[in-house]
């Protein structure tokens, strides 16, 4: 149970610290969060936080809990800087994670509701990648690294290994490097195209 809570504190330890990180990036700015996509990580992560409760997660899900509040807070940024478009793609996960709350609280299918919340993020990352095949250099790698290491420890921290527990944070893990991976990728071939 100790280890459960140091790996738990560690992670949202790494959460303030990307945070921070991501905000002093955008204030100087050289990063601009897409506002629409980041509510929609803010509303997912939410529900997902959620879930875990009810499936006795345990102090696991605050790493969710303090990444929605993240994700909320830096939408809210995103508005207040005018960093938002709407696509028909971001529309759609919007109406996604409002079925998924359905399904998790109408129907009590909390594990169809993570699958669902997984889809979302994949296409909630969508406006991203757009933009970052344009504009590699307007997002934080290091910032989605970091999200990346900070959801490893409450895999490990979880009382109850159900599907439902672990999936959306295994999702959060893999479209983040994905994320990153590809910054990295058009970054450097930004940056060699006429050489």
């Amino acid at each position: 149970m100790e280890h459960n809570l140091a790996l738990s504190l560690f992670s949202v330890v790494l959460t303030v610290v990307s945070f921070a990180w991501y905000c002093f990036h955008i204030f100087k700015g050289t990063d601009r969060p897409h506002a629409f996509s980041w509510g929609i990580w803010a509303l997912i992560t939410g529900i997902a936080f959620g879930v875990q409760l009810t499936q006795q997660a345990g102090i696991a899900s605050v790493a969710l809990g303090a990444h929605a509040l993240t994700c909320g807070i830096i939408a809210s940024i995103g508005v207040y800087k005018k960093n938002f478009a709407y696509s028909l793609v971001d529309w759609l996960s919007l109406v996604g994670a409002l079925v998924s709350i359905a399904l998790w609280l109408f129907f009590k299918e909390p594990l169809q509701a993570v699958i669902l919340l997984c889809v979302i993020d994949i296409f909630a990352f969508i406006p991203s990648f757009r933009k970052g095949f344009r504009k590699p250099f307007e997002d934080n790698v290091i910032k989605f690294l970091l999200d990346v290491v900070k959801f490893i420890p409450p895999l490990f921290a979880l009382e109850s290994y159900s599907i439902a527990n672990w999936l959306y944070i295994a999702c959060i893990i893999a479209t983040n490097t994905a994320f990153a991976l590809w910054l990295l990728v058009r970054r450097y071939q930004t940056k060699h195209r006429f050489t």
